[in-house]
C-alpha cells in the first residue's frame, strides 16, 4: 500500500524524466551549432626555404638517405636471401615470370644455335627426351 504508491509515484517520475530528456536531446541536436574555426596566424622569420623544408633530423643514418634507385637494388638482394614460403604472391608471381622469360630466351638461344647448324630444332628436341 504504502510501498505500491511509493513505487507507482517513482514509475511516473522515471516516464516524466525519461520524456524530458528525450525532449532536451531532440532540442539540443536541432539547435546544434558548432563553434567557428579561428584560421591561426603565425609570422615566420625571414629565413632560408632550404632550412624550412629540411626533413632529415641530423642524427640519420646514411641507409635511410638512399635514393630511389639504391633502394631498389637493396631490395633485389633481400629477395635472394628469402625462402619460398616467405615470398608474397606478388613476389612469387614476378619470380616465376622471370624464370618463364630466361627459359624462353635460353630456348631460343639453342634453337638459333641449331638452325644455325642445319639441324631442325624440332627434331632435336625429341632426340634429347627420347635418349633420357
Amino acid at each position: 500500500t504504502a510501498e505500491e504508491k511509493r513505487s507507482k509515484e517513482q514509475a511516473e517520475v522515471s516516464a516524466l524524466m525519461t520524456k524530458l530528456c528525450t525532449r532536451l536531446d531532440a532540442l539540443s541536436n536541432f539547435n546544434f551549432t558548432p563553434k567557428t574555426s579561428v584560421p591561426d596566424v603565425s609570422v615566420t622569420p625571414n629565413v632560408a626555404a632550404i632550412a624550412m623544408e629540411e626533413v632529415l633530423p641530423l642524427a640519420v643514418s646514411d641507409a635511410q638517405r638512399t635514393a630511389p634507385a639504391e633502394a631498389l637494388a637493396a631490395r633485389a638482394s633481400d629477395r635472394a636471401l628469402k625462402a619460398d614460403a616467405e615470398l608474397s604472391s606478388a613476389e612469387r608471381k614476378t619470380q616465376r615470370n622471370r624464370y618463364k622469360r630466361l627459359n624462353k630466351k635460353r630456348i631460343q638461344a639453342k634453337n638459333a644455335k641449331l638452325r644455325a647448324e642445319g639441324k631442325d630444332p624440332s627434331l632435336a628436341a625429341h632426340a634429347a627426351s627420347s635418349c633420357s
